[in-house]
């Protein structure tokens, strides 16, 4: 775990990451998304969270907003990532920015979220 975290692929992976201003690796980090996409560039997955004290701020739209642009970017066809049932702000806010949501047959309690940008 510790090699896949501090060794990233370009290629694959993304990390976008929101913070106070100030010096690098010292500023208050606020949120943070993660794409890693497929070895052929078809499908991503991505993964965000937002400190807890930061939420309603805008700042997890704001992150999803730049990681679409990202895949838009890198020619990425599909977007997805996997939301519980009761991560009502993450569905609406998936909703509004044009993802398609599917329950997961195996796990009654996650939704898919998908785009394709």
């Amino acid at each position: 775990m510790a090699a896949r975290i501090t060794q990233v692929d370009y290629d694959r992976e993304m990390g976008l990451v929101l913070s106070a201003p100030g010096v690098p690796g010292r500023a208050e980090i606020y949120g943070v998304a993660q794409v890693c996409a497929d070895p052929d560039n078809e499908r991503a997955e991505y993964a965000i969270l937002v400190r807890g004290d930061m939420t309603g701020r805008g700042l997890g739209t704001l992150l999803m907003r730049h990681m679409i642009a990202y895949c838009r970017g890198r020619g990425i066809g599909e977007i997805y990532g996997d939301v519980l049932c009761e991560n009502l702000t993450m569905r609406r806010l998936c909703k509004r920015l044009g993802f398609a949501e599917t329950p997961l047959a195996d796990d009654p309690g996650i939704v898919r979220v998908t785009l394709k940008p």
